[in-house]
């Protein structure tokens, strides 16, 4: 797994150990939120075992596809949403990068809109693990690229990474998208007259 041309580290002991315990504190850190604290707890968790799982997804596509295998089971793409901010997608998507990379990677901003330029450029600095694009707005300009399903398997991008989009804008998803990516949906948030940037730091 690469990271700009890069190998990545792998871990040892003791770096586990200590991803673990963070896990455990930032799921303890949920019981603080206000609304559906289980289902908030539930749907990070499923962000979380998606990207462990997504360096493993494009090899598996192009290896079904030479068996002609139908390869929607190992989608290459996620959108986690929210009506509002403060429910820790970015933070949750920020942290599993660090435990996956042992690097701190600022997800791409996707606020002014993103093209399918830009998920191309932003899939060629990594190889393996996610690409996160954080606060989408609309998915106009990128539809044709992500309903494209197979581009992974046509030109053999065994390596190819999975986008994460995070987003408070887009409340559901066309049956075209919604068939070719995991759809995540968040129900609880941080209370806002918590001091959220002091509960970040603990």
């Amino acid at each position: 797994i690469l990271y700009n041309n890069e190998p990545l580290i792998i871990p040892d002991e003791e770096n586990i150990k200590s991803d673990i315990d963070v896990l455990l504190t930032i799921f303890k850190n949920f019981d603080n939120f206000i609304g559906d604290i289980d289902n908030l707890k539930s749907t990070h968790f499923k962000l979380l075992n998606a990207m462990f799982c997504s360096p493993f997804h494009a090899p598996m596509r192009c290896i079904a596809d030479s068996y002609k295998i139908v390869t929607m089971s190992m989608p290459l793409s996620l959108t986690i949403a929210s009506s509002t901010a403060s429910c820790g997608k970015t933070f949750m998507a920020k942290a599993i990068m660090r435990m996956m990379t042992g690097k701190s990677i600022d997800p791409f901003s996707g606020a002014n809109g993103a093209s399918i330029d830009d998920i191309r450029k932003y899939q060629t600095c990594v190889s393996g693990f996610s690409v996160v694009i954080d606060e989408l707005k609309s998915f106009q300009h990128i539809g044709p690229h992500l309903k494209d399903s197979i581009s992974c398997e046509k030109f053999g991008f065994k390596n190819m990474p999975m986008c994460v989009f995070t987003t408070n804008s887009i409340s559901d998803l066309d049956e075209t998208l919604r068939k070719r990516m995991i759809s995540l949906k968040l129900t609880a948030r941080f209370p806002s007259h918590e001091d959220e940037t002091k509960a970040r730091a603990k």
